[in-house]
């Protein structure tokens, strides 16, 4: 088991900034405007295209009701978040830059994964499907995966396919002579899925606020029949913003509890701490970790 941390970038930092400082005024009940902050930080440390979903769909409410002293407030503070959120692309979206780096077949952060064997293939997991859409949009193309309908090596599983069609996708990734080799996974994937036949590589892009949702996600490569050592990782980006980094730390102590449980190729369930790898910054580059 591996949390792999990276620190956020300079556009990420002022984005999550913007948002800790934000103040709301139409939202109904008792402490909404900090639930409301809370949502769009989960957002954020999803991705930046889940926090500006999160953002339009408040801004398409609040449509049509600017003659409101306090939704035209509301508006302002959702165009700057948005404006800031706009600005982290994926080359400064440190967590996505350090997953290509993990999946290169070289490289000080390397996991090593070989393309060319077809029992060395990885699940991915987030629990926004917004999030997904951006890796599905990326990802295959930064790690030149193929794509054509005779030797495509990724597919994505989410709630919008339907039952027969999410089955064909697990039956094939299954299939030692398929070509597919990555996973892309909403938490549709999380439950019941057995994933484990030629893959034993499982990443959680994101980290759910479940400690079910952790050993859900796990099981799907981490369970009986495994013929090899599970590898799980975890990917975490670390905000200067002491509020944010509170936060963060509650994810860690769910990944301590819940996300550290493996089993060995005796089939006997073993806790396993998590091995921490920090990926240190100088003048904006990633130069290692330790």
């Amino acid at each position: 088991v591996y949390q792999r941390r990276i620190p956020a970038t300079q556009q990420e930092n002022h984005a999550f900034a913007t948002v800790g400082k934000a103040s709301f005024n139409t939202l109904k009940g008792g402490g909404a405007g900090q639930l409301f902050r809370t949502t769009l930080e989960k957002a954020l440390l999803s991705s930046p295209a889940a926090c500006l979903s999160t953002v339009d769909n408040r801004l398409k409410r609040l449509a049509g009701r600017q003659d409101d002293a306090l939704v035209r407030q509301d508006i302002a503070a959702l165009d700057n978040i948005r404006m800031a959120v706009a600005s982290v692309e994926a080359p400064s979206f440190a967590k996505y830059q350090l997953l290509i780096a993990m999946l290169a077949n070289k490289g000080e952060e390397s996991i090593g994964w070989n393309l060319k064997d077809p029992m060395d293939r990885i699940v991915l997991f987030t629990e926004s499907v917004v999030t997904l859409r951006f890796l599905e949009t990326h990802l295959p193309a930064a790690l030149k995966l193929k794509k054509g309908r005779s030797n495509k090596q990724w597919a994505s599983l989410h709630g919008g396919l339907k039952d027969v069609e999410q089955m064909d996708i697990v039956n094939e990734f299954n299939r030692k002579e398929s070509p597919l080799r990555l996973l892309l996974c909403s938490d549709v994937a999380s439950e019941g899925l057995n994933l484990h036949h030629c893959c034993h590589r499982l990443i959680h892009f994101d980290i759910p606020w479940s400690l079910m949702v952790f050993q859900q996600r796990n099981g799907r490569v981490d369970r009986y029949g495994q013929t090899q050592q599970p590898q799980i990782h975890y990917l975490l980006s670390e905000a200067e913003d002491t509020a944010i980094r509170g936060d963060q730390r509650v994810l860690e102590i769910l990944i301590e509890k819940g996300g550290n449980r493996c089993i060995d190729r005796a089939g006997q369930r073993r806790h396993r701490f998590p091995v921490d790898f920090r990926i240190r910054r100088r003048e904006g580059h990633r130069v290692g970790c330790v």
